[in-house]
């Protein structure tokens, strides 16, 4: 992975724990040669990872899943 990558990646965890206000996430993204709109897509995506993961270890919803798969696979 390309080095400026995996510092927005890192630096995206980072925002998503503690936020990063507009004026941060402008001085960030000059010093990593990025645009601030790269590395709000970059804190954007992690955001809908770690949700996504918090979403499919969820035991009720892990038990819906497998009930809307058996009815899936009924029809």
């Amino acid at each position: 992975m390309h080095d400026t990558q995996a510092t927005i990646l890192i630096l995206a965890a980072v925002a998503l724990s503690d936020g990063l206000t507009e004026a941060t996430t402008a001085r960030v993204a000059e010093g990593l040669s990025v645009t601030p709109r790269e590395l709000t897509d970059a804190y954007i995506h992690e955001m809908r990872q770690r949700v996504l993961e918090e979403l499919l270890i969820h035991p009720d919803l892990v038990r819906l899943d497998g009930r809307l798969d058996a009815i899936a696979r009924a029809n």
